[in-house]
């Protein structure tokens, strides 16, 4: 599975535990076995798991970056790309411009808003966010 399927992978777990309130295991196990697949991806989980693990810190970023926009009044689907964006930003070693193209395919890929998406992370990317 390459990177940019790990990521849709990702997106589809965080949505389904932001959504459909399923737990980061059940939602991993459930997506797997949909597939039938035996392995599942160690890149797709972690990116779940690191997500989630940092979801205060990154929420708390992403309020502060979004001009009057409260988590709750964000589409769920730019929140969860957000989400997984931001964590790879801030928490990963991945090349800064791939992680915030990588964000904005998925945007396009799942009819979110690209444009926002990359407004928030080039605020962190070039430093002008105010935190």
């Amino acid at each position: 599975m390459t990177r940019t399927q790990s990521r849709q992978v990702a997106v589809q777990i965080l949505y389904q535990v932001e959504v459909g309130h399923a737990s980061p295991e059940q939602a991993c196990a459930d997506y797997w076995v949909s597939l039938a697949e035996k392995d599942h991806d160690v890149f797709a989980d972690a990116l779940v798991h690191g997500v989630l693990a940092s979801a205060a810190e990154i929420d708390a970023r992403i309020v502060a970056l979004s001009a009057n926009w409260r988590l709750e009044r964000l589409f769920k689907i730019n929140l969860v790309i957000l989400r997984l964006g931001l964590y790879e930003l801030l928490f990963t070693s991945t090349d800064k411009a791939v992680v915030i193209d990588e964000a904005v395919e998925l945007a396009k890929y799942y009819g979110a808003d690209s444009g926002f998406i990359n407004g928030i992370l080039d605020k962190v990317l070039t430093g002008k966010e105010k935190t």
